[in-house]
């Protein structure tokens, strides 16, 4: 479940009896409010194999049919291709060699959990790609002429109808989202697409146009726009993300070489590989190489480097290399004795030893 962040406001007063405020103090006081309303986990681990669907009545032929449709939505939020639920393979397949467990909820809907493994394999069968667990959290920014008169956004507090909608559509389709702590108008709101620390945040945007909205989703730099409810919003940004995080090379299982530095004891190497096997990518990790503070690991693994980078930056406990880490691996070595206080009778030159240029380093890891 997202973890939703919530920012209270009040009034601060200037001065013994004045109702007066300095105007730097409060645009200082407006930006804070304005970041904590902002702030959200940079991404959510997605329940993928798991899930509810109506079912007529508990008779065989209804439940089986209701196992089918259970096992293209499940299609759909693995693949992130909404065209996967007419996939002939997914189509064609028995759905039952698929489930590990299912049940009835209080209403009488089929609750259903498959198997994650057997599921990867069905997809690449079926030639669709796999789009990882590890997903970025989306900030959603909703405005309703029923809430505050569209001026600004729909609060994480609030819960219009139009939301409800919005959170069962992005649950089909696994995108983690969030909604502002506070108030967020929407010029704020085309400009949240970075976080505190500087991290890219997707953004969708509704804003009503007519019976409908206009919709706008940011991420990485790159918009894409739509028109209509709030499902085509959602979709709208389940479909970027998708492209982005379940690209085709993630089509088939690959091995890949990896280089990581800021290996310094037998526990970050633990913990290291504790982490790479966690991530739903990756399905194996073998050392190759140890060479001083680095590892050379062979990942098998859904998708390439690329995509490895992206899913590591939601967590920033794998990183890119330093610009001091990239130096010393180029064998970029200073002197600066501009500081040095000291002041010698006779002139000193300093003449440090060769250095060998090593591999370099794909990611640094930060525990």
């Amino acid at each position: 479940m997202t973890k939703r962040y919530f920012i209270t406001g009040g009034w601060a007063r200037v001065g013994r009896g004045s109702e007066r405020v300095v105007p730097a103090l409060m645009a200082l006081l407006a930006l804070s409010a304005l970041s904590a309303s902002l702030a959200q986990p940079a991404g959510a681990a997605v329940p993928l194999f798991e899930t509810t669907v109506p079912v007529k009545s508990t008779a065989e032929a209804d439940k089986t049919a209701a196992l089918r449709e259970a096992l293209r939505a499940i299609a759909v939020r693995v693949s992130g291709r909404r065209g996967a639920a007419g996939n002939a393979v997914i189509n064609a397949a028995d759905p039952t060699r698929y489930v590990q467990q299912y049940g009835w909820s209080a209403d009488r809907a089929l609750k259903v959990g498959f198997d994650g493994r057997g599921i990867e394999q069905l997809l690449t069968q079926a030639g669709l790609p796999f789009w990882p667990a590890e997903r970025p959290t989306t900030l959603v920014a909703l405005f309703l002429p029923a809430v505050a008169d569209g001026k600004r956004a729909v609060f994480a507090a609030e819960r219009p109808a139009e939301r409800a909608v919005a959170e069962r559509t992005a649950a089909e389709r696994g995108l983690p989202m969030a909604w502002p702590g506070g108030a967020l108008t929407p010029a704020q709101a085309a400009a949240a697409v970075a976080d505190e620390e500087g991290r890219a945040r997707p953004v969708l945007v509704g804003v009503p146009a007519g019976a409908a909205f206009d919709w706008t989703f940011t991420c990485e730099g790159a918009s894409s726009r739509g028109h209509g409810d709030v499902r085509v919003g959602i979709d709208l940004a389940a479909d970027a993300l998708a492209a982005l995080y379940g690209p085709d090379s993630t089509r088939a299982l690959g091995a890949t070489s990896v280089r990581v530095g800021g290996i310094d004891s037998v526990g970050s190497y633990a913990e290291l590989i504790k982490y790479l096997e966690s991530l739903s990518m990756v399905r194996g990790v073998a050392v190759e190489e140890a060479s001083g503070d680095s590892l050379r690991l062979r990942l098998t693994m859904h998708g390439d480097k690329a995509l490895l980078r992206r899913i590591a930056a939601l967590d920033g406990r794998l990183q890119p290399p330093t610009a001091t880490a990239a130096a010393t691996a180029s064998g970029d070595t200073t002197l600066d004795a501009a500081n040095d206080t000291a002041e010698p009778a006779d002139p000193v030159i300093l003449t440090p030893p060769p250095v060998t240029a090593g591999p370099a380093n794909d990611f640094i890891w930060r525990p």
